[in-house]
C-alpha cells in the first residue's frame, strides 16, 4: 500500500468522472425517487473518501499508458536549472507550486475558522425563555446540553458553528414562535449529522485538489444536497399546512439576506448554498413541495450503498503507469544466451543439500533451495537425487 503520483492522477480522474456523473444523475427527479436524497448524500461522500485516499494497494493491477504518461513523463524530467551537483526538473518546480499554494490555502482556512470561533465565542449564551423552550421541545436530549443558542445583532442569518462545540447562531431580529421552531429545528438536524464537520474536510480538500475544478462541484453539490436531506428530515412529519409555513420562513430569511447581501455568508445557514437569483431556493421549494421525503423508499440506500461499494472496489482495481521498452543495446543477444526449460535443464540435488542446476549446453551452476524451488514452480523442472557431495565430484 502506498500513495504515488500516479495514484493521486487516478484518484483525481476517478472523482472527476463520478462528480459529473452524480450531477447529471441529480437533474433526473425519477433518479432521485429511487435513489432518494439520503443515497445521492451518500454518493458524493463516497467521492470526498475516494479524494482523502489516493491509495495503491498490492492488489490493484497496473496498466501501461505508453502514450498519455510516457509524455508527460518526459515533460515533467525537463531539466529547468543546474545548481552545483543538483539538477532541478520542471516536476520539482509544479510539486512545489501545487503544495505550496496548499498550505497558503490551508493556512487562510484555518485562520477563519478559529477568527470566527474566537468572535463568536464572545457572544453572551441566549437566555431567551422562547428560544430555550423551543430548543426543549425540538432538540433530544442526548444532544440537547451539547448545543447552546447564541443570539447578536452581529449576526445577519440564522446558521449554525462548532464541530466540538456546536451553537445555533440566531440574528438579533423578530422572528415568531413558529418561525423560531423551523429554525431551531433545521439548524440542529445539521449540528446532528455533523454536516460542518465534513464542509470543513471538502474545504481542506479543494486545499489539496484547488487546481482541479470539479472539486469545486463536488462541494457546491454536497453542501446543496446537505440542505434538501435537512429539510426532508424537518417535514417528516409535517402537514401541508406546516410544510408551506417552513417554507414561508426560509423565503423570508432569503429576502432578509438580500437585503444584507454584502454580509458574510455562512453556507452551515438554514439557506445552505444560494445563488442570486435564488435557483437553489426555488428547487428546494419543489422537492418540498412534492413530499419526497414523504415517499422515502428503503431499497433506494441499498442500491446506492451496493454501487457505492462497486464503484470504491473498480476504483482501485488498476492505475494507469508510464511503459518504456528496454534500449536495444541493454538487451543480450549474443549465442552465449539461452533460455532454461524442463526440456533442456534439470536440478541435482545432492546428500548434503546442495543444489545444482544443470543445462544440455554444458552449463551447470550451484543454486540455493529458494531458487530450485522458484523453477521447479514456474519452469516445471525435474529435480534429480544424488547420492554424495557436490564436493566429491569436483
Amino acid at each position: 500500500m502506498q500513495i504515488t503520483f500516479y495514484s493521486v492522477m487516478m484518484t483525481v480522474f476517478w472523482s472527476s468522472i463520478l462528480v459529473i456523473l452524480f450531477s447529471f444523475l441529480q437533474k433526473n427527479h425519477h433518479i432521485i425517487d429511487v435513489c432518494n436524497i439520503y443515497g445521492m448524500v451518500l454518493l458524493y461522500l463516497f467521492c470526498v473518501i475516494r479524494m482523502f485516499m489516493p491509495i495503491e494497494f498490492f492488489w490493484t493491477q497496473i496498466i501501461p499508458s505508453t502514450y498519455v504518461y510516457n509524455n508527460m513523463f518526459h515533460i515533467f524530467k525537463k531539466e529547468i536549472l543546474h545548481i552545483g551537483a543538483k539538477s532541478i526538473y520542471i516536476y520539482h518546480f509544479l510539486y512545489s507550486f501545487w503544495f505550496g499554494i496548499t498550505l497558503l490555502l490551508l493556512i487562510h482556512l484555518f485562520y477563519k475558522y478559529y477568527k470566527y470561533k474566537n468572535i463568536i465565542k464572545k457572544f453572551p449564551i441566549d437566555i431567551s425563555v422562547m428560544h430555550n423552550k423551543i430548543a426543549n421541545q425540538v432538540i433530544e436530549k442526548k444532544y440537547h446540553k451539547k448545543i447552546m443558542i447564541v443570539t447578536n445583532s452581529a449576526i445577519k442569518e440564522p446558521m449554525s458553528f462548532g464541530i466540538i462545540h456546536k451553537k445555533i447562531l440566531l440574528p438579533d431580529y423578530v422572528y415568531s414562535e413558529k418561525e423560531i421552531y423551523y429554525i431551531i429545528k433545521h439548524e440542529s438536524i445539521h449540528l446532528k449529522n455533523n454536516d460542518l464537520l465534513v464542509q470543513l474536510l471538502v474545504n481542506i480538500l479543494c486545499a489539496f485538489y484547488w487546481w482541479n475544478p470539479f472539486v469545486y462541484l463536488l462541494r457546491y453539490n454536497l453542501e446543496k444536497n446537505f440542505e434538501f436531506r435537512c429539510d426532508q428530515i424537518v417535514i417528516k412529519e409535517f402537514s401541508q399546512q406546516e410544510i408551506v409555513g417552513y417554507l414561508e420562513t426560509i423565503l423570508k430569511i432569503y429576502k432578509k439576506q438580500q437585503e444584507n447581501y454584502k454580509c458574510q455568508h455562512n453556507k452551515a445557514g438554514i439557506l445552505g448554498v444560494t445563488d442570486n437569483n435564488g435557483e437553489e431556493i426555488k428547487e428546494r421549494f419543489e422537492m418540498l413541495l412534492k413530499k419526497h421525503g414523504k415517499n422515502y423508499r428503503p431499497h433506494g440506500k441499498l442500491i446506492v450503498t451496493g454501487l457505492a461499494l462497486v464503484l470504491m472496489v473498480l476504483s482501485y482495481s488498476f492505475i494507469l503507469q508510464p511503459s518504456f521498452l528496454p534500449p536495444q543495446n541493454e538487451i543480450e543477444t549474443t549465442s552465449n544466451t539461452y533460455e532454461i526449460n524442463n526440456s533442456n535443464s534439470r536440478i541435482i540435488k545432492y546428500t548434503d543439500n546442495t543444489y545444482v542446476l544443470k543445462s544440455d549446453f554444458g552449463y551447470e551452476y550451484v543454486i540455493d533451495k529458494q531458487f530450485a524451488k522458484e523453477l521447479v514452480q514456474n519452469e516445471n523442472l525435474q529435480v534429480i537425487e544424488k547420492g554424495g557431495e557436490k564436493n566429491d565430484e569436483d
